[in-house]
């Protein structure tokens, strides 16, 4: 269903939205799922590509310079089954971020005032973007709304442009939502600190929060985080990493227990620190990653885009693939699909995860290959091939060369 620009839509209470949205998740072809397409399942055990994905898209032309609004998408297809435009006062959809849960995502919705195309210094408010599948009059229906989600507007730089930085002003870094869809989890930072948030998504009940730090001297000033909830609805995995495609080879997961009763993210969490090689290993070993480490949901697995040791060039090749560790050693237990991009390459050439199954055993990504600057989507199946998707919101600015990638989640 295309929803005209002017189209309004319904805002149910969270309460309403929760329990509506309660339903199987809905699966793809076999072709797509890599593991047989089988009963639907819950987001927590299904090793099932999301049948659909949100994407960023601009408004009206230029597309480089324009509000955008969200995108509802066939994964097998790309095309649109829905497009969701920002509500009043704000004009502009900034980011789209998944949730572990098919057809749940978060989106910041933005004031337009952009600085030389950029609109990443206006605070966010976050909605809860949600297409729930119904029947009307005996024929199915998606029905798609935008909820607004219970926390003050804030600015969300790592989720708009890929960097949690040194600011004194408080940033969101990462979103989620838990299993059962009634906790909303944040990672905000703050000069050389961060909190984890969670509060209730009908804001009827006080956040908690956990405070960490993150050494500048290790880290500078240059973050990336993820949040993964685990499956037994009580685990939240952070992951801290360094933004800006740099390689750090200092990267961990904490295991925060939100039943704990201290405040402290140290105190209240297992910390796994992943560790790689020795840096002297011979060429093409593992020895860091770019961005936030990934946990699965099942609390076996930790994945992270990263680079290999490779000789010292004149062209700036470099060895780039996923690499995939233990979750109770931090140990690395697999490099998948390595490949050497080269000379001067761009953000969109390092692999980028996307969407990782419950057990890791699928993946969504980009960067996984070196035609158009690595700016393709690809799912990876268990067997470790790969199937490109349809990816429609690539966009260039005048007179720059470089590929400009949406805010895409599933």
């Amino acid at each position: 269903m295309h929803l005209p620009p002017q189209a309004a839509r319904p805002r149910l209470p969270l309460s309403t939205v929760v329990a509506l949205l309660a339903v199987p998740a809905l699966t793809l072809a076999a072709a797509l799922s890599g593991c047989g397409a089988g009963a639907p399942g819950s987001a927590a055990t299904s090793e099932t590509v999301p049948p659909y994905y949100a994407e960023t898209v601009p408004i009206q032309p230029p597309a480089y310079d324009s509000p955008l609004n969200v995108s509802i998408r066939s994964t097998a297809t790309g095309e649109e089954s829905a497009a969701l435009r920002a509500l009043p006062p704000y004009q502009s959809i900034g980011f789209v971020v998944g949730t572990g849960k098919p057809n749940w995502w978060i989106v910041g919705a933005q004031r337009w005032h952009p600085v030389k195309y950029d609109n990443s210094a206006q605070p966010a408010k976050l909605y809860l973007a949600t297409m729930e599948s119904t029947l009307v009059d005996g024929q199915p229906f998606n029905d798609d709304m935008l909820t607004p989600l219970p926390v003050a507007p804030m600015r969300a730089s790592q989720l708009i442009d890929g960097t949690a930085g040194s600011s004194s002003v408080r940033q969101l870094a990462a979103a989620t939502v838990s299993p059962d869809g009634k906790r909303l989890a944040l990672v905000i930072t703050q000069a050389d600190t961060y909190q984890v948030s969670v509060y209730p998504v009908t804001g009827d009940a006080p956040a908690r929060t956990w405070s960490g730090r993150v050494s500048p001297t290790s880290k500078p000033f240059a973050w990336a985080f993820s949040l993964t909830w685990l499956s037994d609805d009580k685990t939240l995995a952070v992951g801290i990493g360094t933004g800006d495609a740099k390689v750090d080879s200092t990267v961990a997961v904490s295991y925060l227990n939100t039943g704990s009763a201290s405040s402290s993210l140290t105190e209240a969490s297992r910390t796994v620190t992943l560790s790689f090689p020795a840096q002297k290993a011979k060429t093409g070993t593992p020895d860091g990653c770019y961005g936030a480490p990934v946990a699965t949901s099942d609390g076996q697995k930790v994945l992270c885009p990263g680079a290999a040791t490779y000789p010292v060039n004149a062209g700036g090749a470099t060895e780039v693939g996923l690499w995939v560790f233990s979750a109770r050693t931090g140990t690395l237990a697999a490099a998948w699909n390595k490949h050497t991009i080269c000379c001067a390459p761009a953000s969109t050439d390092f692999p980028r995860i996307l969407w990782v199954s419950p057990h890791g055993t699928l993946v969504v990504a980009s960067g996984m290959s070196t035609a158009n600057q690595g700016a393709q989507l690809f799912l990876r199946a268990a067997d470790g091939t790969l199937r490109q998707l349809p990816w429609k919101g690539l966009t260039r600015r005048p007179n720059q060369a470089s590929i400009i990638e949406p805010s895409i989640a599933w």
